[in-house]
């Protein structure tokens, strides 16, 4: 579970909630008709704009906003150098065994096209392929939360706007114009609240999410060709640092107050 997000949205409801109480009770926050406009339109939208597949992925995608835990940039350059290290010794058809300690597919993949003799023209266009893909399986689902978030302060300002018409349209009775100008606004406060408690905040934690990932990605593709040419340890690290900045770079290879957990590697063979 990821801390941050439940922290995030419980801080987010309480203080609004809190600040609710302070000046009325909760009870003249409710509307029924203004939760079917906002929410029924902007689930309708959603469903207009982005094909049924996607739409049910939507659970999973949101799961991934709470749960999934990408493993740390840093951590995880020390541990392929150390793989790289490793695979100097190891004989090419167990390459995959030091892949055992990473959750990545990625590089069991990559290590496993190694130990098969693939080609290099081949190996790299199925990498390269795949983190393609990933990027744009992210991309879809990002995608849906961003156009909900357009869409809920849009069809609250709807909401707003038939209410204001339907105010309008009784004033012969200067006693319903109060009520009704309230649950008029109630559809703009819905929808303001939905859009940047949850679909804005979910789609950025998912953009965030998902450039971590394919810097991983990134990250264990140099390590595998590395591998493939078996260039030195070195050159490794130039091709990291490449990507990250000065400060990360003496953290990631001059910091060593975190041990590294050791990876057995298996003897060449005579």
């Amino acid at each position: 579970m990821d801390k941050g997000t439940l922290v995030g949205f419980i801080i987010g409801i309480t203080l609004i909630i809190i600040a609710i109480m302070l000046g009325s009770g909760l009870g003249i926050f409710w509307s029924a008709s203004s939760v079917l406009v906002v929410f029924g339109g902007t689930i309708a939208a959603a469903c207009i704009s982005s094909p049924m597949d996607d739409l049910q992925q939507i659970t999973k995608i949101t799961k991934n906003a709470f749960t999934t835990k990408a493993t740390l940039p840093g951590q995880l350059m020390r541990d392929l150098k150390e793989l790289v290290q490793l695979s100097k010794k190891t004989d090419k058809f167990n390459l995959p065994k030091l892949s055992s300690k990473f959750n990545i597919p990625f590089l069991h993949k990559g290590l496993q096209y190694l130990a098969d003799g693939t080609k290099v023209e081949i190996i790299r266009r199925n990498l390269q392929s795949e983190i393609y893909n990933t990027q744009q399986r992210h991309k879809l689902g990002r995608d849906i939360f961003v156009q909900m978030s357009k869409s809920a302060p849009a069809f609250g300002m709807i909401g707003t706007l038939i209410g204001l018409v339907q105010m309008l349209s009784g004033l012969s009775d200067p006693a319903s114009i109060g009520p009704k100008m309230a649950i008029a606004l109630l559809t703009t406060f819905y929808g303001a609240v939905i859009a940047n408690l949850v679909f804005i905040p979910i789609a950025n934690k998912l953009k965030r999410r998902s450039e971590c990932e394919l810097f991983n990605l990134q990250v264990c593709y140099e390590t595998i060709m590395h591998i493939y040419h078996g260039d030195p340890v070195l050159l490794l690290e130039d091709k990291f640092t490449s990507f990250i900045s000065h400060q990360m770079k003496s953290t990631i290879f001059v910091d060593n107050s975190k041990p590294i957990q050791t990876i057995q590697a298996t003897p060449k063979t005579a």
